[in-house]
């Protein structure tokens, strides 16, 4: 064997290392026992509907407020310590919930959980392209990524039966599990090599990124359609985080609840399978009005029917994620995408908080109100998008 061929066999061994750790902490990353059962964990604890959806808009401020320094500070230390480090965080969490369990406890568990997930969500992209580069596999960066996902949501899922097997064991042993699988995450990030530094474009400010954004959305109604729509769909969606305590009042016990958000999220990859095959000339307002229809059914079958329908709600979420990337793709141009992705998402986190406020002002009624009220909430947008592709429709026409 030549060297040519040796290198190429080492480089070979060098990515499947990579990519194995790589899945090793996406899985384990997602692997967390408390995720369906933590609203019940609070509410168990004495807290309110409505000081269980302050926490929730704490954690979403905290990512929000977050994100843009922390692209700063992976781009001037080691990202390979900044995720270590983040991951760690919140393990801190989990130990601040465990050893604290009431408000105030939860409430700084949730600003460190804040922390790590706007300190790992850019870098871990920024350090997944770096390795490739340094590799000279920079093209394989969106197959590897959507591997990662898939490893994810698996853990996800498992993590969700784990819970449900240990249920009857008590919430402080479902954390320390938690904190064990973050403690493997963290050791396989801390396994990999510290790349380095690809330099990439300079970033924009994210104020001037979003007005530019809002600029180029406003004048464009395609791009105007896809944005909203997006953020529609991901500003609303978060209701699942409530729907452990919409269980609850359905008369699940804690183990049940912890199978049944699990076998939502096997609804979730089965959406993303076939999200492909759906690729069909649909009218998004039907599609939303029958997606809306999921979420308000839900409140009215029967116990043992309600789940079906929220993950029937999760798969069209899951297969609309992947369609309105794809339409994103085809239709707005490199130079654009940026900006409309900053839209986006700064308005679909308007939207989650304010789900989190109408579960604020009505959990003392009950969170099926609340699942109501977004499921309204989700068929007006539906309305109002048919109506405007209608009329734009007839403008171009004409």
């Amino acid at each position: 064997m030549n060297f040519l061929s040796k290198l190429s066999s080492a480089r070979s061994d060098e990515i499947g290392r990579l990519r194995r750790k790589l899945y090793f902490f996406s899985f384990f990353d997602e692997f967390i026992l408390i995720y369906p059962l933590y609203t019940l964990m609070f509410q168990a604890h004495g807290l309110t509907g409505a000081q269980i959806s302050s926490l929730l808009i704490v954690l979403s401020a905290t990512i929000f407020v977050l994100q843009v320094p922390a692209g700063s500070v992976a781009d001037i230390f080691s990202r390979r310590f900044v995720l270590t480090a983040a991951v760690m965080v919140r393990a801190l969490a989990f130990m601040c919930w465990l050893l604290f369990p009431n408000y105030i406890g939860f409430l700084v568990g949730f600003v460190l959980w804040g922390v790590k997930r706007a300190f790992v969500s850019g870098t871990m992209e920024s350090f997944v392209f770096d390795e490739l580069k340094r590799l000279e596999r920079s093209r394989e960066y969106a197959r590897v990524t959507g591997h990662m996902q898939t490893y994810a949501l698996f853990g996800f899922i498992l993590g969700g039966f784990g819970a449900g097997v240990l249920a009857g064991f008590g919430f402080s042993l479902i954390l320390l599990c938690s904190i064990a699988a973050i403690c493997v995450s963290a050791g396989a990030i801390y396994s990999l090599p510290s790349a380095p530094k690809v330099k990439h474009a300079k970033r924009a400010p994210y104020m001037q990124t979003l007005k530019a954004g809002v600029r180029v959305t406003l004048r464009n109604p395609v791009v105007l359609f896809i944005v909203s729509i997006g953020a529609v769909v991901n500003g609303l969606r978060v209701v699942d985080e409530y729907y452990g305590l919409f269980f609850h009042e359905l008369r699940f016990n804690n183990q049940m609840v912890a199978l049944w958000i699990a076998g939502i999220y096997v609804f979730g990859a089965l959406g993303s399978f076939i999200a492909s095959k759906m690729e069909r000339k649909l009218p998004v307002s039907l599609v939303l009005i029958v997606w809306a229809a999921l979420l308000g059914v839900a409140t009215i079958l029967p116990a043992s029917l309600a789940p079906v329908s929220l993950g029937l709600f999760g798969l069209m979420y899951y297969a609309m994620t992947v369609l309105l990337n794809a339409r994103l793709q085809h239709e707005i141009s490199d130079e654009v995408r940026a900006t409309a992705t900053s839209v986006t998402s700064f308005v679909a986190e308007f939207l989650t908080l304010a789900v989190y406020g109408i579960f604020a002002l009505t959990s003392d009624k009950g969170y099926a109100l609340g699942l109501h009220i977004v499921a309204i909430s989700i068929a007006c947008f539906g309305v109002v998008f048919g109506i405007a592709s209608r009329i734009y429709h007839k403008t171009s026409a004409n």
